[in-house]
């Protein structure tokens, strides 16, 4: 190993030139809940290296843009038909969920009267 190094010629930034982007994808830099990047990678890990994380997410957000995850007010009313205590539980539980989050209840119970 020699005492000093000339870096005089050296050029800053990448060594290889990037690699570029796959057809029909876009890099963005996006800040999520650590428990979320948590659950997606457990869910890579699971699925044996079959689909990355990233790509669990793509399609956990295409799922709800296209309408095909369950709404809040459909997954109410299976569990309301299930019976009258589980019914009670879930408008407190949801009641409290609410307040938590800062979100009207009125409005949540409306969608789910008036569907």
């Amino acid at each position: 190993m020699k005492d000093r190094y000339d870096f005089s010629k050296g050029k800053r930034g990448r060594v290889l030139p990037p690699q570029p982007e796959p057809e029909g994808k876009t890099r963005i830099t996006i800040r999520l809940d650590q428990e979320l990047v948590d659950r997606f990678f457990e869910m890579a890990e699971q699925s044996g290296g079959a689909n990355g994380y990233q790509t669990l997410i793509n399609a956990a957000l295409r799922e709800y843009l296209e309408g095909k995850a369950p709404r809040f007010e459909d997954t109410l009313r299976r569990i309301h038909s299930r019976g009258t205590e589980a019914s009670c539980s879930l408008i407190q539980l949801t009641v409290s969920v609410c307040r938590e989050n800062g979100i009207a209840c009125n409005a949540v119970f409306r969608n789910f009267i008036y569907p």
